[in-house]
């Protein structure tokens, strides 16, 4: 297709075609793609073409996260386009910029980009990418904890968009008012947004926008403990991504309706719920292992034919080359019986030949050894990728292998007609606690698993401590009445962390999970609050009157191979690798984990996070 362009300047353009089309599925190939095009524009003096060759390298870099080397190539562009005066290419640059200097944690500079590029668009008389950078703005606010400014903001640009009568966009305005009031817990302010927002996306036809749409409102309800409306809308977000096929949202759905149902007790619906949510999670790793794979094994394909093309060309070289080298010999021969003179001069000439010739064989050889480590290099990644998924499938098949037949066993005993209602109880709550220490076994491990093939993700918020613990209290509650374990809190209603929401529940509740199991019955747990480091953190303890440990076995808790889970004293079972998870998502928000213990006496399991009142 080049050798067809009528121009280098239409060959630079089909060369950021190329790159901005292969950077999905190849971002090495896209990056090379782009070069040639900077390359080409600039020996052609292609300005406009240099300008959009640092661009299209700016994306690809800030794409592979490497936000440093994105950042100077977005300036780069943007020195270019304002020197042209070309307004597009000013507002994506700048627009690209801010994007940077948001993830570099810059607030300041990244909402001066997005006012700049503001301003381009309107200079361009283009109002609906204005907006646009507007929302971006509100965004940056809210993701720095300024929420009511973020609000604020965020509503003033309201009008413009309905004068735009773009019903997509009124839409993301107002869910955004939404979800902002939800992060604060003004839920009757959130639920009014969400409904106003409500039949905009409907109007739009999006499923996954419409199914989001009714699963916020159910969520905003679950919060005011009004389940019969939580269940309501949950079901109704459910029924919209099942018809859209869509996995995440259908679990996601399934997990709220599962957890509406345990506050209302109806662990029968709950317990269905849940097995949908564990099914539904196994069906998203697999779909992500697979994929994952995939991309390993075409990336490995690929190297392969380029190594191969690469191996071709060299022979034919070679062979063109020992060719002229022949040839130059016979004329050389023939020219030195009539010339001494003239065949010295040849025999000089071909010597300069030969020379070039190693010198490029060399290179061809630097070439197919660089290329050999990269095989190498991707080989040795895809193996240790199928090395977790083979550990992945292990503790599959080991751990959840006799919970699941126990819960068959169960449900079979409880199918039968002679039962009594005394013994049918105690097979419920036989079968609720195997469900519950099922649910948490399998939560850990799909953590264990995103982990370990980089797939986690933080989103920070701000947390209220007190109602995280009591919803994690809740749902434990019937764990520790069956262990008759008395649990304590001492918590100010007024106490928040910033972090990832997900992240901290699962070490609250791990730590939780650890000291009912090591509790004996009739014991104590206490969870409480202390701030350190000035107030800049929230150290958050869980203290039980358990069996504790000894130093051997606490300093062995988080050495990756050496811990191994024991059994609790109600002899529940584990596969070791909660401690090391909680460790290193307490770590990944800017805290840490901490033991204390004492043989015979119990545990002290801490960790901080970073206040949000500091």
């Amino acid at each position: 297709m080049l050798d067809k362009a009528s121009s280098d300047t239409a060959r630079v353009r089909i060369l950021l075609l190329a790159s901005s089309s292969s950077r999905q599925h190849d971002p090495e190939l896209g990056s090379e793609y782009a070069a040639k095009a900077l390359n080409l524009a600039q020996k052609t003096g292609n300005r406009l073409g240099i300008a959009q060759s640092y661009y299209t390298l700016g994306t690809n870099a800030y794409i592979n996260k490497t936000l440093p080397q994105s950042h100077a190539l977005f300036l780069k562009a943007s020195v270019l386009f304002d020197s042209l005066h070309n307004l597009p290419g000013m507002a994506k640059a700048y627009s690209a910029l801010g994007d940077v200097l948001g993830d570099e944690g810059d607030m300041k500079k990244s909402i001066d980009y997005y006012s700049n590029a503001k301003k381009v668009f309107l200079a361009a008389h283009d109002t609906l990418n204005s907006v646009y950078m507007d929302m971006s703005i509100a965004s940056t606010l809210g993701m720095n904890n300024l929420v009511d400014s973020a609000i604020s903001y965020t509503l003033s640009i309201l009008p413009i968009a309905k004068k735009l009568k773009n019903d997509e966009l009124i839409s993301k305005i107002i869910s955004n008012v939404g979800q902002g009031y939800s992060a604060q817990g003004k839920y009757e302010k959130a639920l009014d947004y969400t409904f106003q927002a409500l039949p905009y996306i409907e109007k739009t036809g999006d499923p996954t926008d419409i199914g989001d749409a009714y699963f916020n409102i159910g969520d905003i309800y679950s919060h005011k403990k009004d389940n019969k409306n939580a269940e309501k809308y949950a079901l109704k977000g459910y029924a919209i991504y099942k018809e859209g096929k869509n996995i995440e949202g259908i679990a996601k759905a399934s997990k709220l309706l599962a957890y509406v149902y345990t506050q209302e007790k109806d662990y029968a619906k709950a317990t269905t719920w849940y097995a949908n949510v564990i099914s539904l999670n196994d069906t998203l790793v697999n779909v992500n292992m697979a994929k994952q794979e995939a991309e390993m094994q075409t990336k490995y394909e690929t190297v392969k034919k380029e190594k191969a093309i690469a191996e071709l060309n060299q022979k034919e070289k070679l062979e063109t080359a020992e060719l002229g080298r022949q040839r130059a010999i016979i004329y050389s021969g023939i020219l030195i019986l009539f010339l001494v003179l003239l065949g010295s001069l040849l025999l000089y000439t071909n010597f300069r030949k030969i020379s070039k010739l190693n010198q490029l064989l060399e290179g061809q050889k630097q070439q197919l050894e660089n290329q050999k480590q990269l095989l190498e290099t991707q080989n040795d990644e895809l193996g240790e990728l199928n090395t977790i998924k083979n550990k992945l499938f292990s503790v599959i098949s080991h751990d959840l292998r006799s919970p699941m037949s126990r819960i068959i066993s169960l449900n079979t005993l409880l199918q039968r007609e002679n039962v009594s209602e005394t013994e049918q109880k105690k097979l419920n709550v036989d079968l609720k606690h195997t469900l519950s220490n099922t649910l948490q076994l399998l939560d850990n491990l799909l953590y264990w698993a995103a982990s370990q093939m980089g797939g986690m993700k933080i989103y920070t918020e701000i947390i209220n401590v007190k109602e995280m613990t009591e919803e994690n209290l809740e749902f434990l509650k019937s764990e520790a009445e069956l262990k008759k374990i008395q649990l304590e809190t001492k918590i100010g209603d007024d106490i928040a962390a910033t972090a990832d929401m997900n992240m901290a529940n699962f070490v609250l509740r791990n730590l939780l999970v650890n000291a009912l199991k090591y509790t004996q019955s009739g014991g104590t747990i206490e969870i409480e609050t202390e701030m350190d480091n000035d107030n800049k953190n929230v150290r958050i303890k869980v203290k039980d009157s358990g069996v504790g440990m000894t130093e051997e076995t606490k300093n062995a808790l988080f050495n990756e191979g050496v811990n191994k889970s024991t059994l609790g004293t109600a002899r529940e079972g584990g596969f070791g690798i909660g401690l090391m998870l909680c460790k290193e998502f307490a770590e990944k928000n800017g805290g840490k984990l901490e033991v204390e213990s004492t043989l015979g006496v119990g545990s002290i399991f801490s960790f901080t996070l970073p206040s949000a009142m500091a």
